[in-house]
């Protein structure tokens, strides 16, 4: 008569810190399921969640990933390296988008191509995919590294410097480009065939312990990229968060 049921304490939610390098419109996917709850209900039956971040800087990226603060980052390839190179295990998981390296120089310049960026001031922050494209489409072109003088600038201070015309060009990812052509300030140069790969990476020591929550995140991105292909006039309103 004494015996009754023992109720057994509530599983501890555990969240999973994710996040992305700076605004960019290759995180559509993430951005879209972010905003309709699709990680969450994901993780839900793990008792997780997630909670999201932004970073302005790619150095505070690895320092969060070191000190097991950031579980799930998407940016481009090249700051992957450098965090491995570092001894940061990161895992590439899944592939977001792929884009061409895009590099602006004022709607009067006489700039016309890539060959034309010899002995120019370049402004690209130094570590990004951006980097990268202008010096493998500078080689290309017929250009050393010794050719170019490129200046470390994150999107913000490039964005000031191209305006008020302090660089001759200026490498960056999108929305930045569209933003420059759109007001009237800025073209593109064509002829280089480099890409931007935005990829989602993983810390290694989460994707070992919890791989059906590692999994699970994944298959997140492939369903919000399908649906941006099925849905592409909602997508711009999912990606701003309206």
């Amino acid at each position: 008569s004494g015996c009754g049921v023992k109720e057994q304490p509530p599983a501890q939610i555990e969240t999973v810190q994710m996040g992305t390098f700076s605004l960019a419109i290759d995180y559509t996917p993430y951005i879209v399921a972010k905003n309709k709850g699709w990680f969450d209900k994901a993780l839900a039956p793990y008792h997780a969640r997630a909670n999201f971040t932004r970073f302005d800087s790619l150095p505070t990226i690895n320092e969060a990933l070191a000190a097991k603060r950031l579980d799930v980052i998407l940016y481009a390839e090249p700051p992957v390296l450098i965090g491995r190179a570092a001894g940061i295990d990161l895992r590439i998981t899944n592939l977001s988008c792929t884009l061409p390296v895009d590099v602006l120089v004022p709607t009067n310049s006489p700039i016309r191509s890539f060959a034309g960026l010899k002995g120019r001031t370049i402004g690209v922050l130094f570590g990004s995919s951006s980097q990268y494209g202008v010096l493998v489409n500078a080689r290309s072109a017929g250009l050393s590294d010794n050719d170019l003088t490129l200046i470390d600038m994150p999107p913000p201070e490039g964005k000031a410097a191209f305006e008020t015309g302090r660089i001759d060009a200026w490498a960056v990812w999108p929305p930045w480009v569209e933003q420059e052509i759109i007001a009237g300030k800025g073209r593109t140069l064509t002829g280089g065939d480099a890409s931007i790969q935005s990829i989602m990476a993983m810390r290694g020591d989460f994707k070992d312990k919890h791989p059906e929550m590692a999994r699970a995140i994944s298959e997140v991105l492939e369903q919000a990229k399908t649906w941006v292909i099925a849905h592409p006039d909602r997508s711009e309103e999912r990606r701003v968060g309206k």
